[in-house]
């Protein structure tokens, strides 16, 4: 299993290319990629099809590397199903919250007032727990799931929110599939949403904290590009990357860590 994922590296290798394949497969099938999607995805690629069409490459091959990582990393794939099973719920009962911890333990306020979904959440009724979640969870990292007349929220631990209008379940021959606005969620897209989402939460914090000392040209995804003099680099990069360890508050526990690089051009 190790050989494989060490093999998963086969296209743009090397120093000079940042973005690489290991990395594209461990990115995507952390959201839910399969292995029919991504043997299209490297059959439609012009500079991996070769590779495929001479032999070094084949379905079997892909498939062994997506069932590896779902076997070395269950966690997340259990975080999907999880996630999925919130969001679910609100949709069927929209008068519910559904508080999600991140911890092992289990918290119960009365067993006849709340639904436990899980080992990490729990169900409670609006009317019957306005002030939900109970005390023992305020200095935990919640992710809350409710619905407001067809729109589902999901509260990040940074205090923010994602909306999805029009959500709703249709009946196909699984088990239902969710919709909303913008096309269709299983619990990868969710835990693609929530994880970018809250990646952009810690950037920005980052942000925040670097911008009034050091001008910030421009930032992507999960990167910043600040312009330094040359003289003040040795003086501005501490600072800048213990900014960017940083953790905030609302993400205690997170591991955070970067790469820095000095450069005269992007």
């Amino acid at each position: 299993e190790a050989k494989i994922l060490e093999t998963a590296d086969i296209l743009y290798a090397g120093d000079f290319n940042r973005f690489q394949a290991g990395n594209m497969i461990v990115a995507n099938c952390g959201y839910g990629m399969g292995s029919n999607r991504f043997y299209q995805n490297c059959r439609e690629n012009s500079n991996l099809r070769p590779l495929f069409d001479s032999g070094k490459y084949n379905y079997e091959f892909i498939d062994n590397l997506i069932k590896t990582y779902r076997k070395t990393y269950s966690k997340i794939i259990e975080f999907w199903t999880q996630m999925e099973k919130c969001f679910r719920w609100v949709i069927k009962y929209p008068h519910e919250i559904v508080y999600y911890k991140f911890d092992k333990t289990s918290v119960t306020v009365n067993a006849n007032k709340h639904v436990d979904l899980g080992a990490n959440y729990t169900c409670y009724n609006r009317k019957e727990f306005p002030n939900a979640p109970p005390d023992s969870w305020h200095n935990l990292p919640l992710l809350t799931f409710r619905n407001d007349k067809g729109t589902v929220f999901i509260n990040l631990p940074s205090g923010r929110e994602l909306r999805y209008s029009h959500a709703r379940i249709i009946k196909d021959r699984y088990k239902g599939t969710i919709s909303w606005r913008w096309g269709k969620l299983w619990g990868g897209s969710i835990v693609e949403n929530i994880v970018q989402a809250t990646s952009r939460d810690v950037l920005a914090e980052a942000i925040l904290m670097i911008g009034p000392f050091n001008p910030i040209v421009c930032h992507v995804h999960d990167s910043i590009s600040v312009l330094i003099k040359k003289d003040n680099v040795r003086f501005a990069l501490p600072k800048i990357e213990k900014a960017m360890r940083r953790v905030p508050e609302w993400a205690e526990g997170v591991p955070i860590d970067i790469e820095t690089k000095v450069k005269e051009t992007f």
